[in-house]
């Protein structure tokens, strides 16, 4: 967690301040947080006491696919997401599907006779799977819903510009939906996600974070959240029925020796937010709870945060959580004081018992997995599926969906 902590900061600390937004038939915000108001976008009161629509369905979470969704820790490439029937990755600019049915990966590219030459550095590929980063950045988070592929990029007027983008299941249209708005780097650029309708992402710069969010229907932007703290960044979407959930950290001293944070819930239909947990610690949301790190241990609570109590011991130094609808999956991965040999995922049930323990020795980068599967990249540039269905059987066969070969080369379905 040291290791991404100090990733961010270094993020932060060499972004640019701000750049200016240009008017036109979109509506353009600048990535300082101290602007946000200035640029006709909405900003409303946020704090720890929020009226929320009080019946049950604004509290009951869903994950029904491509309505709601859970994208892991922070959105970066490492990262799936899920149409139900398969996952959707990246790797080196190309978009890879994998069908749970038959249990194969395949380009994600629906174009007749295609030799999907994707290989290339900021080149140019006939083919429909292929994503040139300067240009898409779904390093920043992505996401499936109603059918499509939402995902960030370069706005089509302007270098600096950020725009909305919507690719077709088969990646054979891809459509500029909106300007977003300006930046003088894309690394200030947080995370993104779509849930229920509406996309969101955050802005982080040294002035401080921004979150926005734009119905899909009007395309009306509004800041619903900002924060100008030391270092402030915001990190983990999670959509749960009627609310997104998301975390901020910010440094307690000017040297970013010493950091603190919230847990916080948006309403997705106010538009206000909440300030539920007092930590940094990783979470989840599932079956009506929240589940989260914090001193190594696991603790759990009520949505609105209440109700807090300790949940189970992190097992074996472990700090990273995602969930499904059934269990909860804690790893020791990336831990600096877990040696590679010891990394393992945890498969633990809502009730605080350990299920099953799945050794990943060779795991280079867990990607979590919300539907079928677990994903990890291994240290022998392999990205490996394993079936939820073998939890409890004491089976742990591990199937490589690609192999990247020493010139780049991706071998499929080995």
């Amino acid at each position: 967690m040291k290791k991404l902590l100090s990733v961010l900061l270094l993020i932060i600390a060499f972004s640019s301040l701000s750049a200016c937004g240009k008017q036109g038939n979109s509506q353009p915000v600048s990535d300082d947080p101290t602007n946000g108001i200035n640029n006709g976008l909405k900003s409303n009161e946020y704090g720890d006491t929020v009226t929320d629509y009080g019946t049950q369905a604004y509290e009951k979470t869903s994950f029904e696919i491509g309505k709601d969704d859970q994208p892991f820790f922070i959105s970066k490439t490492g990262m799936n997401i899920s149409n139900g029937s398969g996952e959707y990755t990246f790797y080196n600019n190309t978009l890879y599907y994998y069908d749970n049915k038959v249990q194969k990966a395949v380009i994600a590219c629906g174009k007749p006779d295609c030799q999907h030459i994707t290989n290339v550095d900021e080149g140019e590929s006939d083919c429909n799977a292929f994503f040139p980063n300067s240009i898409f950045y779904f390093d920043k988070g992505y996401a499936y819903y109603n059918d499509n592929i939402y995902m960030l990029g370069r706005g089509s007027d302007s270098d600096n510009s950020v725009s909305l983008y919507k690719i077709s299941s088969d990646a054979s249209k891809r459509e500029e939906v909106l300007k977003l708005f300006e930046t003088s780097d894309i690394n200030n650029i947080g995370v993104f996600t779509i849930h229920r309708k509406y996309a969101f992402w955050s802005l982080n710069t040294q002035k401080g974070t921004q979150l926005f969010r734009m119905n899909l229907d009007d395309k009306k932007v509004e800041q619903v959240f900002r924060e100008n703290d030391n270092g402030v960044f915001i990190t983990r979407f999670i959509g749960a029925g009627d609310y997104l959930y998301f975390s901020y950290s910010y440094a307690t001293d000017e040297s970013y020796d010493n950091w603190d944070g919230y847990i916080c819930r948006l309403n997705i239909h106010s538009g206000q937010t909440k300030k539920l947990i007092n930590t940094t610690g990783c979470y989840t949301v599932m079956n009506n709870k929240i589940y989260y790190f914090d001193s190594n241990k696991f603790f759990q609570c009520e949505l609105n945060g209440e109700n807090n109590s300790n949940f189970i011991d992190a097992p074996d130094d472990s700090w990273l959580i995602v969930g499904d609808t059934k269990y909860l999956y804690l790893t020791n991965w990336d831990n600096e004081i877990t040696d590679s040999s010891s990394y393992k995922i945890f498969v633990v049930s809502t009730d605080g018992k350990i299920i099953d323990t799945i050794p990943i020795s060779d795991c280079e980068f867990f990607r979590g997995g919300l539907s079928d599967n677990l994903y990890i990249e291994t240290t022998d540039r392999k990205l490996k599926v394993f079936a939820k269905n073998q939890i409890g059987t004491g089976k742990y066969n591990w199937k490589t969906i690609y192999t990247v070969s020493d010139t780049g080369e991706v071998i499929l379905n080995e």
